[in-house]
């Protein structure tokens, strides 16, 4: 014969999954609390590298494994991290380079120029403006810096009759760099050398002024354009 000890739970258990189990909400049933208690005393403690992240935190994969533990690398492994990013910066220099370029250009294309720029400083804001539109003229594609080819081209649709020459001179004294382009920072300096209010040498005034060149009268057609 069962003992009463253990006859009564037996009952209890089971008249409770045959009348209120499927009846009460998930976390009143007694079986729900049990699996709470097994899972804790049968869980592990998260893994914590030495900086005290854990094994969930995102951690560098060039320092730490996938647990969250600090890996320890030898001198061959930290040359071999060393070559590929080298290599990284190498393949990448073009387009960091470009980039820098770029914002570089955008900082120097606004009003603001006139409290940075000494040259700008000899222009109202209303010829800082007509000067901005004749330089996103000759900016064909948009980038805030003209390339020789766009200022050539710009300069033929202007005047067909154009020589060539003569824009491609003035194009090189305005690339002051000589990488190629011109920024809005430059673009001024050839406007202002071409107005009078900066200094430049006869040889250099007789380039920016040439008759043969289309950009004088670009620059003239382009500030009787501009609405006050």
């Amino acid at each position: 014969m069962i003992p009463a000890a253990v006859a009564a739970p037996i009952l209890i258990l089971t008249v409770y999954c045959t009348v209120f189990r499927y009846k009460l909400p998930e976390k009143a049933r007694p079986e729900y609390w049990l699996q709470v208690v097994l899972d804790f005393l049968n869980s592990e403690p998260t893994l914590e590298a030495e900086n005290g992240r854990n094994s969930n935190a995102a951690c560098n994969p060039l320092e730490y494994d996938s647990l969250g533990q600090k890996m320890q690398r030898n001198k061959e492994d930290l040359c071999l991290i060393t070559e590929f990013q080298t290599v990284i910066k190498a393949v990448m220099k073009p387009i960091s380079d470009r980039r820098t370029q770029l914002n570089d250009a955008r900082k120097k294309l606004n009003m603001g120029c006139r409290d940075t720029n000494p040259t700008a400083k000899k222009y109202s804001p209303h010829e800082i403006r007509e000067l901005m539109a004749a330089f996103q003229k000759l900016d064909e594609n948009d980038d805030l810096l003209i390339d020789k080819h766009e200022f050539l081209e710009a300069l033929v649709h202007f005047n067909p009759r154009t020589k060539h020459v003569a824009d491609a001179a003035v194009f090189d004294v305005a690339d002051v760099k000589k990488n190629g382009v011109i920024d809005f920072e430059e673009f001024l300096d050839i406007c202002a050398n071409i107005d009078g209010h900066n200094e430049c040498s006869g040889e250099m005034k007789a380039q920016l002024c040439s008759t043969e060149s289309s950009f004088p009268n670009f620059l003239k057609n382009m500030r009787e354009s501009i609405l006050i």
